[in-house]
């Protein structure tokens, strides 16, 4: 906790009755807080060592941020990161508008393949026969110059392996033998698609058809983060593009696209490129910081002259290093002032920082609250901290996991001068 929210602290205890502790009672093996020069100390029959605590009266702290340093990559028409969970750490820079976003579209493909026809890890899943049709699809693929796999009449393929392909290799006519298998036509997935995009607030984001090649597959950088929120909760998706390779009949052992894997904690996500565009990316990377894992997205879109993997794993690495364990609450703060019989006061300090995993830039308030019943014989009161960020209050996880530490400090009031308490 910064000096002025600990000063705020204290001077709101001091209000409560208190200008310093003349005698200190430590429990749970603390050290005896040492009285001011000016104090006496208070005998033992002074000390009251049983209490029930009352609902906290401290207002609130505001603890401040700082300035996020985050490291936005040159060569870029637009990039947005997110980190999930976490007030303020969202962000974007470069061109707002609609870009085409290339093959990524094939994760909105995937996304609504697996929701109408849903596939569990270590399944093949269902068998697809190679028609005339998917020939033809391939043809028109491999005319435009997309990666195809080699596929023939009667060829058998089961739903994961052209899963793999369409995310791995992202085969073009993978992708499109998948749309016409589960929607009967390159028409209706394009309809189901855009409305699965309507349902999950995704609007802006735009496909056109399920490999990504053409401009008209748009989305914003911004809208490309919340994507990523739903391949999050689709666990083979992930898995799939998470693999560094992949047995592919026909096509052997192919390897990601995604060559940031295993870079900044990236671990899924898709690519894609266009010549008219430039290449774009969209990953998933996952980070522990204070012991709490954390999730982030990020994504580039319109990169040119510099490497997309280079650039989006530098992005993910700065984003991870502007969430930080942050403390909320320092050793010898005190805590919420209550009433103990046989006493005009007493206040607890906290023998045990209290951290939390938050956003560099965000201000949070700071509520704090002691639970449980107060006396010698169970010096185990635990310390419950309630955070504030900017959308509203969250618990905090208590550095150490187990009952906080404490203090208990005696303040007997003996007179008031000039309307002001004085300790004795």
């Amino acid at each position: 906790m910064d000096r002025s929210s600990a000063l705020a602290l204290r001077a709101r205890a001091r209000v409560l009755g208190s200008l310093a502790a003349l005698a200190a009672l430590t429990v749970a093996g603390c050290a005896p807080a040492a009285a001011p020069a000016s104090a006496s100390a208070s005998t033992s029959d002074d000390l009251v060592t049983t209490g029930t605590p009352q609902p906290a009266t401290i207002d609130a702290a505001t603890i401040a941020g700082e300035r996020a340093d985050i490291a936005w990559p040159d060569g870029v028409q637009a990039a947005a990161f997110e980190v999930e969970g976490l007030d303020g750490a969202i962000d974007a820079s470069g061109d707002d508008g609609r870009l085409p976003m290339a093959s990524i579209a094939k994760l909105v493909l995937v996304l609504t393949v697996l929701e109408r026809m849903p596939l569990e890890s270590g399944q093949p899943g269902p068998t697809l026969t190679v028609t005339e049709t998917d020939l033809a699809l391939r043809s028109q693929a491999a005319r435009r110059g997309a990666a195809v796999m080699p596929m023939q009449l009667g060829q058998q393929l089961t739903q994961r392996q052209l899963l793999d392909a369409a995310m791995l290799q992202s085969s073009a006519n993978a992708a499109t033998s998948l749309a016409q298998w589960a929607f009967g036509s390159q028409e209706a997935y394009v309809a189901e698609a855009n409305a699965w995009l309507d349902e999950h607030d995704l609007a802006d984001v735009e496909v056109v058809d399920a490999t990504g090649l053409s401009r008209r597959n748009v989305a914003r950088a911004s809208d490309l983060v919340q994507l990523m929120d739903h391949v999050d909760r689709q666990p083979l998706v992930r898995e799939i593009t998470g693999q560094w390779q992949a047995d592919i009949p026909g096509l052997g052992v192919v390897a990601n696209t995604n060559r940031a894997l295993g870079h900044a904690g990236i671990d899924s996500g898709k690519t894609g490129s266009l010549n008219a565009s430039g290449q774009t990316v969209l990953v998933g990377a996952t980070a522990v910081v204070g012991g709490q894992a954390v999730r982030i997205h990020a994504a580039l879109l319109g990169v040119r002259g510099v490497s997309r993997d280079a650039a989006v794993a530098s992005l993910v690495a700065s984003v991870v290093a502007q969430v930080v364990e942050r403390e909320v609450l320092a050793v010898g703060d005190p805590v919420p002032v209550f009433d103990v019989t046989g006493s005009t006061a007493s206040q607890l300090h906290a023998a045990t920082a209290v951290t939390t995993v938050a956003w560099r830039e965000t201000d949070l308030e700071v509520a704090v609250a002691l639970t449980g019943q107060v006396d010698s014989a169970t010096p185990d009161a635990a310390i419950a901290v309630r955070v504030r960020g900017p959308s509203g209050e969250m618990a905090t996880s208590v550095a150490p996991a187990g009952p906080m530490a404490w203090e208990w400090r005696i303040v007997h009031v003996r007179r008031v001068t000039q309307g002001v308490p004085e300790a004795v």
